[in-house]
């Protein structure tokens, strides 16, 4: 969660910097679609830490060009009275937002490491065996491993350090 807060700081000077130059209808554009690009990498492209990070950055720029300068200008440009309620309004709905949204991407976290358990019963035997093919490891090491999965099936999966 640290990489995309603070990517969503750097958004929020970016989203005021492109609402300056190029309007807020153009800059709630473009947040929504770095957002969307920045949390479709999550299913489509992440298989470690690094790349966990890096589409973590590019959903909080997406995030944090749009909370910031662009909501506001878009609720009150068009008013003439009421400017204050139009941004308690806005303010209560990105308060509401920014509390369900990390609730809901912790919950995406969490659901991914309850299957781990699964994933070793199921998937687990395959991938080892053919990291192990790929690794060209010698006769020796294979020996080793071999002795060291007859050890985990002896003890129920623990093993002695010794």
């Amino acid at each position: 969660m640290t990489p995309l807060a603070l990517a969503a700081g750097i958004g929020a000077g970016l989203g005021g910097t492109l609402v300056t130059k190029r309007g807020p209808v153009f800059t709630v554009i473009m947040s929504g679609l770095i957002a969307a690009v920045g949390f479709a990498l999550f299913p489509l492209w992440i298989e470690a830490k690094w790349q966990f990070v890096v589409a973590s950055m590019i959903a909080g720029v997406g995030i944090g060009v749009i909370l910031g300068a662009p909501l506001n200008i878009l609720a009150t440009e068009a008013l003439k009275s009421n400017k204050g309620t139009a941004l308690a309004s806005l303010s209560l709905l990105r308060q509401i937002g920014m509390t369900i949204a990390p609730t809901i991407y912790a919950g995406f976290i969490a659901r991914g490491y309850s299957n781990i358990g699964n994933l070793f019963k199921t998937e687990f035997q395959d991938v080892l065996q053919t990291n192990v093919e790929q690794a060209n490891l010698s006769q020796d090491a294979l020996g080793e491993l071999a002795q060291i999965g007859q050890q985990m099936a002896a003890s129920n999966g623990s093993v002695d350090a010794s």
